[in-house]
């Protein structure tokens, strides 16, 4: 009688984790064709939007074209194009702010307006369509729910540049302030897949009430509109590391999006005038006493008076007297970069210029986080 071959312990977890990982696989394969979409593609966890309203619709003087909603006028320039993309054409959608849509002028002078120009030079045998889809103030999140509109028209390659304008608009996160780190992460990634989606339309009860999100606008309401400068920004570094983690979530959706219809991506980092542009507000670090502020007021103008005369060596030993008080004031971090760059000190003037970014408590500019 043969005698039966024992499978060591090891073996058996790895043989296991094979089977479960192949019908987790075939599960989702079959989810794929029924149609079930990941959450993480229909839904944001941060917030929610008060209303969707398309980008495009059918041009009712040609038959077969879309053409910007004359509701969305007033953000997006007006472009045009067929439903159906016409064979041997190269589609791309360029996506963004105001950088994006031409400001202080429009389509003409935008980077999607020369592209459009360069490409026919670059290769004209592929018949090239750039689509200006840069929307006034848009930041992350709007761009994503534009997205998912954009999906249906046959893509070949998003152009994304974005970054500038997360801090644009109140936001407000109550139910993610009170989850975990290791909580929210686990939801996110749950969120990826088709199974976790089916499972939670199972377990949801229609009549069950749903915490609600923070509901945005249907279109840009900044902040800045309703005060006089940039008064209402405060610090808030919770808040603060809420929207980067957001804005990080949002970057992996565009991603994902594109992939979803066939769709190639290019994420552009926006750029920042770093040497000229002071910050727009400063707020001193919490605890300082009126003594405290007024030394450091001191300190900053003598330092200056110093650095205008050209005493440059006196004049940091007293921005670093003041750093000594308050190192997180962003006018001293960008005082000490110029002045760096007036001694040759390129790389020490580069740092002091981004700490003057992060440290700015209106933060219209892409972070560096």
């Amino acid at each position: 009688m043969a005698s039966r071959t024992k499978l060591s312990l090891r073996k058996k977890l790895a043989f296991s984790l094979i089977s479960v990982l192949l019908f987790f696989f075939a599960v989702e394969l079959t989810l794929t064709g029924w149609g079930v979409d990941p959450v993480i593609q229909r839904e944001d966890p941060f917030v929610g939007f008060s209303a969707s309203i398309p980008l495009y619709v059918r041009d009712t003087e040609t038959e077969g074209m879309m053409i910007t909603a004359p509701n969305k006028r007033s953000h997006f320039n007006i472009q045009r194009f067929q439903r159906s993309k016409p064979k041997n054409t190269f589609r791309i959608f360029c996506l963004g702010g105001s950088t994006t849509y031409g400001r202080p002028f429009n389509d003409v002078t935008s980077f999607p307006g020369w592209l459009r120009e360069f490409l026919p030079v670059a290769d004209p045998e592929q018949s090239w369509e750039v689509l200006n889809t840069g929307g006034v103030s848009y930041a992350s999140y709007r761009i994503v729910s534009l997205m998912h509109e954009l999906i249906r028209y046959q893509p070949d390659l998003f152009v994304i540049y974005t970054g500038h304008n997360e801090f644009l608009e109140k936001r407000s996160y109550p139910k993610l302030a009170s989850m975990s780190p290791l909580l929210l992460k686990s939801a996110t990634t749950a969120g990826r897949f088709r199974t976790f989606a089916l499972l939670r339309r199972l377990v949801t009860k229609p009549s069950v009430a749903q915490p609600q999100r923070y509901q945005m606008p249907v279109e840009v309401d900044e902040i800045l509109n309703h005060t006089v400068g940039p008064s209402s920004y405060q610090r808030d570094d919770v808040a603060r590391d809420q929207v980067v983690e957001h804005f990080e979530f949002n970057l992996r959706r565009m991603v994902q999006l594109a992939r979803s219809c066939g769709a190639q991506v290019l994420l552009i980092s926006p750029a920042s005038n770093l040497k000229d542009c002071s910050p727009f507000k400063s707020q001193h670090r919490e605890g300082l006493s009126d003594s405290q502020q007024q030394r450091f007021k001191s300190l900053l103008d003598q330092a200056q008076s110093l650095q205008l005369q050209g005493n440059l060596e006196t004049a940091m030993t007293q921005y670093r007297q003041a750093m000594s008080i308050d190192d997180r004031y962003a006018e001293l971090h960008y005082r000490m970069s110029r002045l760096l760059l007036q001694k040759q000190q390129v790389a020490q003037a580069l740092a002091s210029s981004e700490q003057a970014q992060e440290e700015d408590i209106c933060p219209l500019r892409a972070l560096n986080a």
